[in-house]
């Protein structure tokens, strides 16, 4: 799991789904392993209105999960008598992984606990993060726009609690606004 993880490794995520569903469920294929992520989900209290897996990579299109049910899945494994282990396999903020070239600043290195994902026109970061004082927090922000659209929605849940919202369900969208269009030459468009 550490390689999926830290290095995201998309052939080690379909690899490990379909060895789940083998081991559960008897079934090594795609559904089999969908089927028992499904019972895992159910099991830990994730709402199924929140993800749909066809895949273990989440490369296949009809894949999805939201930032709400990222946090409930992490959380849950923070409660999990294997969240040590899960947590000890994501990649941590300036030190290894997808995120040793992130989060290198003092006072936040070691600190990010996470796993990054990105296709095109989509990029995601989701763990944990420990506080100031040492108290951890699940969070989950997931950015989409079309390629060359200068539009971005972003979809964030956090465990923490935001001032206006309530605990779990914090979700917000953004828009980035347009940049000024210029004329050709560099100079910048009037009006």
């Amino acid at each position: 799991m550490r390689v999926t993880n830290q290095e995201s490794d998309n052939l080690y995520a379909d690899m490990i789904l379909k060895v789940l569903g083998a081991k559960s469920r008897g079934d090594g294929s795609f559904a089999g392993g969908v089927a028992a992520v499904r019972d895992v989900m159910r099991e830990l209290g994730v709402p199924a209105a929140g993800y749909a897996a066809v895949d273990g990579s989440g490369l296949a299109r009809d894949s999805k999960l939201s930032a709400a049910a990222i946090v409930a899945l992490l959380e849950a494994m923070d409660r999990h008598p294997l969240g040590p282990v899960y947590k000890d396999s994501l990649a941590i903020g300036g030190r290894d992984g997808t995120l040793r070239k992130r989060f290198r600043e003092p006072q936040v290195a070691g600190r990010v606990h996470a796993k990054t994902g990105s296709l095109d026109g989509v990029s995601a970061l989701s763990g944990y993060v420990d506080s100031v004082s040492g108290e951890p927090f699940a969070f989950a922000t997931l950015v989409n726009s079309e390629k060359g659209d200068r539009r971005r929605e972003t979809r964030t849940g956090s465990s923490a609690s935001w001032p206006g919202s309530r605990r779990d369900e914090w979700e917000s969208r953004s828009r980035r606004r347009a940049r000024p269009r210029r004329r050709h030459r560099g100079r910048p468009a009037r009006g």
